[in-house]
Order: structure tokens, then sequence, then C-alpha cells
């Protein structure tokens, strides 16, 4: 291609040559062609005037002789004009005098009488004077003319043997140049990006001074230096070598300083980070023309993981050969490839023996499709496992389990399997003493079974009881309460009026015994409930300081009585939210409170803060001046019906309200606690989630008030009450009494109080849950569909106050649901809110 190239060139430089030449040679021999014609033109034009002249002169003589000089002059007048090549016309006498003169460039002097007597038969010569000069000068134009168009030619010549140059030599050569730079600068860039992005590190240095020339980027992540810093300082990588390879490193420098060099080595630096790697070099010596070592071109590649590799792979085969379990590999067709120590030891084969040897049962004793199966499974998931028997090499049949795995290659060919399986004699033999014990074991479990199962219907017939004689005692024990409480708050309202001081503190410490019974029944009731896993929490978000408010307004009469002193810091200004649930926090932080007041002693102080915990949680603590809990006692605090020796001090209690506020904070994601200093007092705290700010709830508009309860004219409310206890319906008298123009209707069985709803319309009904024959369940069914009792509130009055009494008594159609014993205050507010919502009765039905 390239001889080609250049014979096209030379030949179009000899044709350029050529034309040039050629060009020029006709050019010169036009110019002197054309000169000549010029010159024996000119020659020519001289020799006419001569002859013209002479012609004149003969006919000027021959009019002259014969003295007819007015042809003389008309001859001399009319030849310029006939001839206007002729420039200048001169008739000269023999004398040397001009006898006519004529100048085309100047005026004609025509012969007067004067010029023909002077004549007298004189000689004369004519000359004529043709345009030569002009012609000269013509011709000198044309030759210059002719010359500047040669050069034209000359010029476009070698524009065009230039053009020819360019096109066919210059060009030509110039597009190879640069198609060559451009292959080379593309060879030189593909070179340096495959330089760049390969991931092993190449580099270039000069011998003998040790300097880089280049380094690939790659280096910064093998080394953790950069190019820039290589360049900067040659023997860094010499210093980032681990101890032990550089004198190693040493004496491959000096080797190569001498021509010797190792194709390709192994070593190991300290990387920028710290970290150790493993590096393989493969170098390549250049020389210069006198065969000394001018520099040295490596490829440097991180084999860290190769490394790592191996070693884990010669750790697995130190734990493979170690194992107590049978390990082998065959190919796909089951000849073995290898097998470990534990194989031999188990089969009795060595491992020169199993080699190439298909692995197949020889034993004989295995069902007859077994390898079949196994086969299909291995092929339809890639695993099989299993129970079966072989022989060792000495023909002794042994059980074993095997493992089979199936090992695939990226296109999901089985390319080999690889089996584990455990020598199972001994487990088969304890197999075998199992089983003999068997029949006399499932014989004591099912004895066992039998009195487990009698010892757990004999457990929920006692729950059953305990539960059952919970909610008797519940029961009796409320429902006389309701009549010693509901009496004694009538009293001391009367008392509150005026009385005798002591009656009237007789009656308070009547309120304060029942109160206290009440106490322990909840609080027994709420364990039991709580132990049997019958409480349910509400969790919401609620304002904590809302509800701290509320507890130290109950307790304040307390605090006052025992002079002591609060220091509640923030805790009610300060807004605070947490997550609990709002009842059972209530009743946990009452009792806290009441047992840091109960056990103090007058004077002291009582302290209630609050503090943000981790985890986003909030701390609420109460903090007492009292007597401390003993270190021996500490541990017996949250026991039931553990006092700690207080039941021998005349403070009241039970020893299970901590115990049931320990398991409701629990029940609320909460935690709860204690330290406590004999003489010096006791911490209590509690841990809840933090909440959010819960959303302002409407509030429904209160009701109309009505005149009715509180005028004092005729009756205009009924309230039909059903109950079978004498003391309940006279204290709900009592208290209907004291709510003005009320009158009572009452019935002491069911059925009696249907037929009275149909007799007399009432604007609120009262009703006993626990009535014998008809009960308060039933009763309010029937009430509800009698035509005028729909509407009517109807509000059940029970001992039985478990969340699931309460829960199935609302759901059976009572608006409102009353425990016994009543809360007079609360109760007669309920009454005040609900008979305003009953029309009034027509003056003639209030007799």
């Amino acid at each position: 291609m390239s001889n080609g190239r250049d014979f096209t060139r030379q030949r179009s430089i000899f044709i350029a040559t050529v034309s040039l030449l050629s060009v020029s040679l006709i050019a010169l021999a036009s110019i002197y062609l054309y000169c000549s014609q010029e010159r024996q033109l000119i020659s020519a034009k001289k020799q006419e005037m001569e002859t013209e002249a002479e012609l004149i002169g003969g006919f000027l003589r021959d009019y002259l002789l014969r003295h007819d000089y007015s042809e003389a002059r008309q001859l001399l007048k009319s030849w310029p004009d006939t001839h206007t090549e002729v420039e200048r016309l001169q008739v000269v006498l023999d004398n040397g005098s001009i006898f006519f003169s004529f100048n085309r460039h100047g005026t004609a002097d025509v012969m007067d009488v004067q010029r023909q007597l002077d004549y007298a038969g004189r000689s004369l010569s004519v000359r004529l004077g043709h345009r030569v000069t002009e012609l000269k000068r013509t011709l000198s134009r044309l030759a210059w003319e002719l010359f500047g168009l040669a050069l034209l030619m000359s010029l476009f010549t070698g524009l065009l043997l230039w053009y020819v140059l360019f096109r066919w030599a210059i060009k030509p050569m110039e597009q190879e140049i640069r198609a060559r730079t451009a292959a080379l600068h593309d060879s030189e860039e593909r070179f340096r990006r495959l330089a760049e992005n390969a991931q092993d590190m190449i580099y270039r240095m000069s011998l003998p001074e040790g300097r880089y020339e280049y380094v690939s980027p790659a280096c910064r992540r093998l080394t953790g230096y950069t190019p820039e810093e290589l360049y900067a300082r040659p023997r860094l990588v010499e210093q980032a070598l681990h101890p032990q390879w550089r004198d190693y490193f040493e004496r491959e420098w000096q080797a190569l300083l001498r021509g010797e060099m190792a194709p390709s080595y192994e070593y190991q630096i300290i990387h920028r980070n710290g970290n150790p790697r493993w590096l393989h070099q493969r170098n390549a010596l250049v020389r210069d023309a006198q065969g000394r070592p001018r520099a040295i071109e490596a490829i440097v590649t991180d084999i860290t993981e190769r490394k790592m590799l191996v070693d884990s792979l010669f750790r697995y085969k130190q734990i493979i050969e170690s194992t107590q379990e049978a390990i082998f590999l065959t190919t796909p067709e089951g000849r073995i490839i290898d097998v470990n120590e534990a194989f031999c030891r188990i089969t009795g084969y060595s491992a020169a023996e199993l080699a190439g040897r298909v692995n197949f049962l020889e034993s004989g004793e295995h069902p007859p499709g077994l390898l079949q199966d196994m086969r299909q499974q291995l092929q339809e998931t890639g695993s099989w496992s299993g129970e079966l028997w072989d022989r060792r090499r000495n023909g002794e049949a042994y059980p074993k389990w095997l493992s089979l795995s199936a090992i695939r290659n990226g296109a999901g060919e089985t390319v080999s399997y690889a089996g584990i399986f455990t020598d199972i004699s001994e487990r088969k033999r304890a197999e075998q003493e199992l089983i003999s014990y068997r029949h006399h074991l499932e014989e004591r479990v099912e004895e066992r079974t039998a009195e487990m199962r009698m010892a757990r219907d004999e457990a929920e017939r006692a729950n059953r009881a305990k539960s059952d004689f919970l909610s008797s005692m519940s029961h009796e024990l409320r429902t006389p309460l309701n009549a010693i409480l509901g009496f004694a708050q009538l009293l001391q309202l009367e008392f509150e009026e005026g009385g005798d001081p002591q009656l009237k503190q007789s009656v308070s410490e009547i309120i304060r015994a029942g109160e206290h019974l009440l106490g322990l029944i909840s609080d027994l009731l709420e364990l039991t409930k709580i132990e049997t896993g019958k409480v349910s929490v509400q969790i919401e978000d609620l304002a904590l300081h809302s509800l701290l408010q509320e507890c130290i307004d109950l307790l304040g009469g307390q605090l006052e009585a025992n002079q002591l002193t609060l220091d509640r810091g923030d805790v009610c200004d300060q807004p605070r939210y947490v997550r609990a649930d709002r009842a059972r926090l209530k009743q946990v932080v009452l009792n806290l409170l009441s047992n840091a007041i109960k056990y103090n002693h007058q004077g002291g102080w009582v302290q209630l803060y609050c503090s943000p915990m981790r985890g986003g949680r909030l701390r609420l603590v109460v903090a007492d001046s009292g007597r401390g809990i003993a270190l021996e006692s500490q541990g017996k605090l949250f026991i039931p019906f553990e006092r700690l020796g207080a039941e021998r001090s005349t403070v009241l209690g039970a020893g299970i309200g901590l115990v049931v506020s320990k398991k409701l904070i629990e029940l609320m994601q909460g935690e709860i606690g204690f330290q406590s200093t004999p003489g010096q007092g006791s911490t209590f705290w509690i841990e809840l989630p933090l909440g959010q700010e819960p959303p302002t709830p409407q509030l429904p508009e209160p009701p109309p008030q009505s005149d009715c309860c509180t005028s004092g004219s005729a009756c205009c409310c009924r309230v039909l009450y059903v109950q079978d206890d004498p003391a309940d319906i006279r204290l709900a008298r009592r208290i209907l009494e004291q709510l003005g123009s009320v009158e009572l209707v009452t019935a002491h069985t069911g059925p009696l109080g249907l037929q009275l709803a149909k007799q007399y319309p009432c604007q609120l009904i009262l009703i006993d849950i626990n009535l014998r024959g008809l009960d308060g369940l039933d009763l309010v069914g029937q009430l509800r569909q009698l035509p005028g009792c729909a509407q009517v509130p109807m509000v059940a009055i029970s001992a039985d106050g478990l969340q699931g009494d309460i829960d199935r008594t609302l759901a059976a159609g009572f608006d409102h649901f009353v425990t016994k014993p009543i809360d007079l205050p609360w109760f007669k507010q309920l009454i005040a809110e609900l008979l305003p919502k009953a029309s009034v009765l027509d003056p003639q039905e209030a007799g």
C-alpha cells in the first residue's frame, strides 16, 4: 500500500514538472515568433514607404514640369487623407530647403506662388513619415503583454503544479500523517484507558535512577498511595513493604540493576490503611541499544483474596479431614473424585482404592426402587437425604444416614455431587434399647398424664370456686356496705347543718371504716382479675399534669390531716403526655401518694416530680420523709399480703396495693421501682412511654335544667325502683327526697315492676340486677318493648363491679351502671342529670 502511494506521488511530480517546462517553452517560442514577424513587417513598411515616396515624387515633378500647380497642390493635399498610415510628408529641394511639409499632429503647409517660384526647375525628393514609432510602441506593448501572458501562464502552471503536488503528493502525505497520528493517538488513548481502568497496577520505572515514568491509578486501591505521591517519592512503596519482605526486595533490586530479573514474584505490603496486602508482580525488562537495562515495566495484581481463599481451602481441608462424618465428592455419573479420612475409616477402603470407583450401595437390604427415587429427587430438587444400609470392605453391613447435594454450574447443569454420611450403628443399638423401654414408659406416661389431668381439673374447679367465691363475697359484702355507707353519708349531710359533734365524728369513723373495707374488697378483686388475665387496659395519649392535679385534689384532706407538706414542683403546670390507661394510671398514682402519706410522720414532706429518660420514656417520682423500709424487707415489697411488719401498727392496709400497681404498670408497658433508706424515707418511681398531646374532645352541650327537682310545687317526676332489699329502697327514698318533688314507685319483683311501668308512666327506672325470679337483665329487655319506656333512662344497680358484668349489663339495654356501695354525691348528680330529660307529669297523674 505504501509503495503504490510513493509511485503515484513520484509520477505526479514528474508530470507536473514536464508540464511546467513545456508551457514555459511554448510561451518563449510564441514571443520569439511574434517579434520576428513584427521585424519583417517593419522592413516591408519601410520598403513600401520608399516606393510610395518615389511614386509621389514622380507625380509631383511631372506636375511641376508641366506647371500644373493646381494638380500638384491637390496631390499634396489629398495624399495624407487617402493614406492614413502616413504621419508626415515633406518635399525637400536639392538645396535643402523644405518645399512642402505636412504633419498630422500639426498644420499642412500647402505650397504657394512663392514656393512655386523657388522651385525654378530644381530637383526634389519626397520624405514620408509612417507611424513607425507608434508601431514600435505597439510592438513593445504587445511584447510586454505577451511577457505578462507568459508570466500568467507560468503562474497558472505553478498553481496547477502546486495543486497537482498538493492533490497527489502533499495532501495524501498530510492525510497519511494525520491518519497515522490519529491512529497513534487512538492507540495511545485505548492503552491509556486500559491502564487507567485496569484493576491491576501498571507502572514503568527508569533504571538505574529508580524513578517512576508512569503509574496507573490502580496503585491507590492496591497501596493506598496516589500516582502523584509515587512520582514525588519513588521509594514509598519499598517503605510500605512488610518487614519480612524488605531484604528479599533489596536483593531483587540489586539483581535488576545487573540486568537479572525474575519474570514474576509475590510479596506482602502494608496498605496505607494499615491492612496487609498480598501482591503478585509480572516484570518486563527494557534494554537500550547497548543491551543495558533502561527501564522496568510491571503489572501488579492484588492477590489478597486469592491468598485468603487458599488459606480458607486449607483450613476447610483440615476441617473435612478432622471431622467424624464421612465426606465425599463424585462425578455426575457417580464415580468418586475425593474422600476424607473418615470415609476410609468407616468403609475400610483406602483413598487409592476409592478413586474412580462407582459409589453404589452394595448391602442389598435397601428397597428395590431406592436408587431410582434417589436419582429422580436429585434431578428435581438437587438434594436427597435418608437412612440406608451399606457394606464395609470386610463385607459387614452397617446403617448410615446419607445426605447428597447436587453441585451445578451457572447454566444449571450438574457437574458433581457432594455427599456426607454418618455411621449410625451406635444410634441403632441405642434405639433398640429405647424400644425395649418404650412400652414401660408409655404406661408411666399414661399414668402420669391421668394424674396431671386430674390435677388440672382440680385446679380448674378450684379456680372456678375461687372466682365464684370472690364474686359472691363481692356481692354479699358490697350489699350491706351500700346501706352502711349510704345511710352514713346521709347522716353526715344532716350533721353538716348542725348536730352533736360526737355523733358527727362517729359517722365519719363509720364512713372511713366502710371505705377502707370497700378498698380492700376492690384491691382483692383487682388482684384476682390480674392473676387470671381478665384485666385489659386501653392505652392512649393522656395529659399527665391534669391527672396528677386530680390525684392531689382527692388526697388534699389526708395531707392536711397529717400536717404534711407537698412539694409538687411544676408537675401540674408543665404539660406532659404519656401513653397509658387513664383509670389504671390514676389508681397507681393514688396508691403511691396514699402510701407516702400513710407511712410518713406528722410535719414531714411528700415530693412529686418528673424527669425524662432515655428511649422516649418519662419517669414519675413520689418521695417521702417517712421511716423507710428495712434492707432485709425490701425484697418482699411486691409479695401479695406482705406488709413488712406494718400489720402491727395503726396504719390500715392489706399488702396488695403495690402488687396491683406493679402488675398494672407492667400491663401498660411501663416499669416500677423504688429506693429506700431506713430512717430517711422512700422514693418510688414509675416509667411510661412518652405520648403526644391528644386532640381536644368536643364536649356536648349540657341539657337544659328543669325546675322539676328543685321547685316546691306538686310532684312533677316519677322514678320506678325495682329492688328486693328494703334497706336499699329506704336509702333510695331518702336520696330522692333531697332532690325535691320526685315520686318514688317501688317494686320488690320483676313482674311487679313490669306491671307498674305499664300502669304509671315513669321518667327514670332504677333496677337491681340480682332480682329473684325475673332478673334485671331480662326485665330491661321487656321494659324496652313497652310503648312508653323505649326512651326512658334506665340505671342498673349491682354489687358485681367486674368489667365483664358492666359490659354485659350495658349491652342488655341499660343506660348507666351503678356499683354498690353507692357514692351518694355522684349518685345524686346522676339522678339530677337524668330526670330533666323526662317530660313533666300531668298534675292529675301526680297523685
